[in-house]
């Protein structure tokens, strides 16, 4: 019945006539169909992935499965009151939320998750996806709709739908808030058209200020497109003179900046998340290399031609077979001006030379390599690709039928001989059918293509018969566009792997009822974690206060410090794996939920809930949020040591003044025994090689020592380059150990006196074992207690019922004048700090966490409120150019409206409405 509307038919007329949508006057009612038809082919892609509940597929998978899920969690936390839009404790001890706002959540389709019910939260995250689906569609077919004076309507819908489900943005719709960027793209080309050809910039204005608060990242990638694409128009102009390019470029830069302006809130959030490490997260050489060959390239526009996300793979260029007929016989067209089309092969040629060129490339990413996702970009040049191609699609019956020969014979050749050198970008697979049947599906496709393309040419006489075949050409393409997305959804899945619905929730349910058992126990501010994890960020799903936490908005000294003190935190992610009593309690985590049958936690701790899934446990020793130290901890350079222990014994002196001998609490094993088996031995000046042989037999290095003391020990053997092996205690497996996100120190147990121990770890490559390193630290329980007792006894912030994450008060009593009060807190300059009423000052300690000075003794209130400056500044200039924007839009309707002139390509040569015209 939808695309009955579209060939206007008699009987189609009487059965809708009584429905607004469908009424004759508003011609622009089959736009529907361009938001309808992206989202059931969509929904029918993730049918295809048996997406819950008709299976266990979720739409989780890479950085949605880590990330994004948690951060919509958290978000809708915040909205309901529960947590704070500032600042959020939930992430490696703390750390701003609006950074990851911005980055992450900012569009409006966002708050879907606020809608549904927690336990619905993957069904809200398909809805957002299914949504952004179809606007993408809807914006695409609206700019194509604003450039044909007698709008094609099958044309506008197969291009909407080509567009919506591109490469692109099937491989990349998890990473949701890119999408954003697809929706707005095609409105802001056509405001920057607007302004090109007329002067008129107010939708300029405002479709890009929106674009760069959506996501503020593919944003600042839209400001280098608009000013390509703004040249690229003024150039392609009817008339133009000098006066007038100078006159266009300076209402084009005044409206990019107005824009800028009205987005300053958003990219205050951003400048001051990045300032926290971000900015300097890698040093990216800028010499110049060629990234790829053009053959590999090429076959991206290929269906089915899936590489890979990780940080080899080439641009995402893909839409559709029917672009690749249509784009040559655009540039054969010469109803189509020669500057114009010399202009598009130039336009085209600067993304071609940006992914190829690797610093092209730097400059689009915003002068850093990316993480994984490459040419984040590539978007673009598939929406040039499709309005050229819709330009030669409705101008299609001025070509000769001769002219489909050439493309048709190209595609063809290139796919098989792409077939043939089996590259990396095309259609390897280990199954023997995918490389077969893709190939199969782009012949067969190509070879409809070109038959109907042919008929749209011969039967240009003929309305109703072409009517027809434009119809059977829109199902082609549909049909073409599921088959490409399922070898794309299947190949990503391979590639990096959707997870099952019940592996993520079955983890937050058991975990929630954890943490409200917990919360029910005690109700005050403390930070707590577990020693199982499903992903970095659970901490965000349970609003729970810890150390774990996985975003690419990071606070690189927070990382970088527990990393130190012996938890797994590298680059971006931090989580609670190489707890110990010393670590925990100078960083305040207090209780310890544990359902793991093999890494307890210390014995010094006390279970305080119990039952057959979990047990809570009680650390007496941990410290608060802020606490009196001795001033030695302004002055300790804590990265001077080399094995974690080393660093915890410092840190213990340093905070409480206490002599060496007192704050030994770690203590190296010298008596033990290394080997390996099944392993070829070899040395270099600083560590002894074990490389794994060449058998059926695992190869192992193996550690034994026998305990000199009763009690607990730990375990991490030093290694110039950590790399996964799989760990192994007295038999007991204990999982991946060391490599990127195992690299820990990890407790051995308690063990008496003369009791053997043997740690194997179980390589698959070269391990280093550094000479004169000891694997193997004794926990004194003694000196421990006695050290903390003391620790204690120093001045403690007790924090006030009713905190929230961006304002905690308290009170805390000093002994001494000009006592130095660290805390936990990562430092950041957002933070304001009071004590009585009065701002003091704050600096940073062991180059990551705040502290502060009170000057008197005595007992003092003290307040710690997050608003940082750049906030405030931000959104004055956001508040201040929004205003002069609807002051201007008021002045313009006083005014009245000026002529628009809009380019068409079905003919004519332009629209020019006029304030008559309007009314």
């Amino acid at each position: 019945a939808a695309f009955g509307v579209l060939f206007n038919t008699k009987a189609y007329k009487k059965a809708f006539l009584h429905t607004s949508l469908f009424r004759k006057e508003k011609s622009s009612a089959y736009l529907a169909l361009c938001f309808i038809l992206p989202v059931c082919l969509t929904y029918l892609l993730y049918l295809f992935m048996k997406i819950y509940p008709f299976g266990e597929g979720t739409v989780l998978v890479l950085d949605m499965n880590g990330q994004y899920v948690y951060f919509h969690q958290a978000l809708r936390n915040a909205f309901l009151g529960d947590e704070s839009f500032l600042y959020s404790f939930s992430r490696a001890l703390g750390g701003e939320f609006m950074g990851m706002y911005v980055y992450y959540l900012a569009s409006p389709l966002s708050y879907i998750t606020v809608l549904l019910p927690e336990k619905h939260i993957l069904l809200s995250l398909l809805i957002i996806i299914l949504a952004k689906a179809g606007f993408c569609g809807l914006s695409f077919g609206y700019y194509l709709h604003k450039h044909t004076a007698t709008p094609n309507r099958i044309a506008t819908v197969i291009f909407s739908c080509l567009w919506a489900l591109c490469g692109f943005a099937v491989v990349y719709q998890s990473n949701t808030m890119w999408i954003d960027s697809l929706i707005w793209l095609p409105l802001i080309s056509l405001a920057i058209e607007r302004l090109a050809h007329s002067g008129r910039y107010r939708l300029y204005v405002v479709c890009l200020s929106l674009a760069i608060m959506s996501n503020y990242y593919i944003g600042y990638m839209l400001c280098i497109y608009s000013l390509l694409f703004f040249v690229y128009c003024y150039i392609n102009k009817a008339q133009w003179s000098i006066k007038d390019a100078l006159s266009a470029s300076l209402r084009f830069i005044l409206s990019s900046l107005w824009a800028v302006g009205i987005s300053a809130f958003v990219l205050a959030c951003a400048c001051h998340s990045l300032s926290l490490g971000k900015a300097d997260f890698s040093s990216p050489s800028f010499a110049f290399s060629l990234k790829f060959n053009l053959v590999e390239f090429l076959t991206k526009f290929l269906p089915g031609a899936y590489d890979t996300v990780r940080p080899q793979g080439l641009p995402l260029v893909y839409c559709g077979i029917l672009t690749l007929f249509l784009v040559p016989l655009y540039f054969c067209q010469k109803r189509f001006s020669a500057r114009e089309r010399i202009s598009s092969l130039l336009f085209i040629s600067v993304f071609v030379l940006s992914f190829i060129v690797k610093p092209l490339d730097l400059i689009w990413h915003g002068f850093q390599n990316p993480n994984w996702l490459n040419y984040r970009y590539s978007f673009m040049l598939c929406f040039f690709l499709l309005v050229i191609g819709y330009k030669a699609l409705v101008n299609i019956g001025k070509y000769s039928a001769k002219a489909l020969f050439a493309p048709c014979a190209t595609i063809i050749g290139f796919t098989l001989i792409a077939s043939r050198l089996k590259l990396d970008t095309y259609i390897t697979s280990k199954e023997a059918l995918l490389p077969r049947g893709t190939v199969l599906v782009s012949v067969i496709f190509t070879a409809v293509i070109f038959s109907l393309l042919y008929l749209l040419i011969k039967l240009k006489d003929n309305p109703s018969a072409k009517r027809t075949v434009s119809l059977v050409l829109a199902l082609t393409v549909c049909g073409e566009i599921l088959c490409n997305g399922f070898v794309l959804m299947r190949q990503l899945d391979k590639d990096v792997v959707f997870t099952t619905y019940s592996n993520y929730m079955d983890h937050i349910n058991g975990m929630t009822l954890a943490t409200e058992e917990l919360e029910a126990y005690d109700g005050g501010f403390y930070r707590a974690e577990k020693n199982t994890h499903r992903k970095f960020n659970d901490n965000m799903a349970l609003s729970l206060q810890g150390i774990s936490g996985s975003t690419s908005t990071l606070h690189r000294g927070s990382i970088k410090l527990l990393g130190q003190m012996g938890y797994v935190s590298r680059s971006h992610f931090s989580r609670y794996s190489g707890g110990n009593p010393v670590g925990d309690s100078i960083l305040g985590i207090k209780y310890v939920i544990d359902n793991s049958m093999a890494l307890t936690p210390s014995q010094l701790y006390s279970a305080v809930v119990s039952n057959e899934n979990y047990d809570i446990y009680l650390n007496p020793y941990a410290l608060s949020l802020a606490f009196g130290a001795s001033d030695g901890i302004k002055e300790l350079d804590i990265y001077q040591y080399g094995a974690p222990f080393e660093s915890l014994n410092a840190l213990v002196g340093a905070i409480g003044g206490l002599s060496h001998e007192r704050t030994q609490i770690f203590t190296p094993l010298s008596d033990y025994s290394v080997y390996g088996d099944n392993t070829v031995v070899s040395k270099n000046e600083i560590s002894r090689i074990y490389s794994p042989k060449l058998s059926k037999n695992a190869s192992t290095v193996n550690f034994e020592f026998v305990a000199p003391y009763s009690g607990e020990y730990y375990f991490y053997p030093e290694t110039e380059y950590s790399s996964d092996v799989k760990l192994r205690v007295n038999g007991v497996y204990y999982g991946d150990y060391l490599g990127a996100k195992n690299d820990s120190i990890i407790s051995l147990g308690y063990h008496d006196e003369g009791e053997s121990v043997h740690a194997e770890l179980e390589i698959k490559e070269d391990f280093y074992f550094i000479n004169d390193s000891s694997p193997v630290w004794y926990f004194d329980s003694e000196k421990f207690t006695e050290a903390f007792e003391t620790l204690l006894g120093a001045p403690q912030l007790k924090i006030d019922e009713g905190w929230t994450d961006d304002r905690l008060t308290g009170t805390i009593s000093t002994k001494n004048e000009n006592s130095a009060i660290l805390t936990t807190v990562p430092y950041d300059s957002g933070w304001r700090i009071y004590v009585d009423g009065e701002r003091v000052d704050s600096y940073k300690c062991l180059d990551a966490l705040m502290a502060f000075d009170i000057e008197t003794s005595g007992e003092h209130t003290v307040e710690l409120k997050y608003r940082p400056t750049v906030y405030i500044i931000g959104m004055a200039v956001s508040v201040i150019s929004i205003l002069a924007l609807a002051l201007d839009i008021c002045r313009k309707r006083k005014t009245g409206l000026k002529n628009i002139t809009v380019p068409c390509w079905d003919g004519t040569i332009t629209k020019d409405i006029t304030n008559k015209d309007k009314k």
